[in-house]
């Protein structure tokens, strides 16, 4: 059996909404209701390339986000991881991927807290 069928943690992810203040400025706020619940995923440190990827354009990722389907991710989604040893990470999409891993194919989003 291999790792994409069995994948270990369980996440949500929700969508950032934005509202105006009485400044005109953008206010995130994450949807109340996940667009996607309870999706099988394996989260784990980012990667040391992925993190250099992301260091060249002063941006700091730190976790990497397996899954086996495309949720229809989106820059700025929340994930939200619900067990294993991130529980009670939220983190912040900056980019997402196509990649192999094995003999199958899967998603990953990089991801910072």
């Amino acid at each position: 059996m291999s790792l994409l069928e069995n994948l270990p943690h369980t996440i949500d992810i929700s969508r950032l909404t934005y509202t105006i203040d009485a400044s005109g400025g953008d206010v995130p706020t994450k949807a109340s209701t996940p667009y996607a619940d309870n999706e099988p995923a394996w989260v784990q440190p980012a990667s040391a390339a992925s993190i250099k990827e992301f260091a060249v354009r002063n941006q700091r990722v730190t976790h990497d986000v397996y899954m086996t389907r495309n949720p229809g991710l989106r820059l700025d989604d929340i994930i939200d991881v619900l067990d294993g040893p991130y529980a009670s990470h939220c983190l912040s999409v900056l980019a997402w991927r196509e990649c192999t891993a094995g003999l199958g194919l899967a998603w990953m989003a990089q991801c910072e807290t």
